[in-house]
């Protein structure tokens, strides 16, 4: 699946994470609730993912398109330090 934009979860709300097999069932790999992000491959550059994203619960938050936080990291600010730290932290 293409990611095209980074969404930050806010208020409520979760969002399941899940990946096909080769049965074509699915397992869901992570849930993301208010601390965290959807779209985080974007950070290094990964465009393509085989993994699916499903909200589960309502809530609130906010959207980036992939090319403007894209443009921010290659910049090297603050942001970008960041969002590594927080990717690094995903995967431990």
């Amino acid at each position: 699946m293409r990611t095209h934009r980074l969404h930050l979860l806010r208020r409520a709300g979760f969002v399941f994470v899940v990946s096909a097999l080769e049965d074509a069932s699915t397992i869901e790999v992570v849930l993301i609730g208010t601390e965290g992000m959807v779209g985080l491959p974007i950070v290094v550059s990964i465009d393509n993912v085989p993994c699916s994203y499903f909200a589960q619960a309502a809530g609130r938050g906010l959207k980036l398109r992939a090319d403007v936080l894209k443009g921010e990291i290659s910049r090297g600010n603050r942001l970008r330090s960041l969002l590594l730290c927080y990717f690094g932290t995903f995967l431990a």
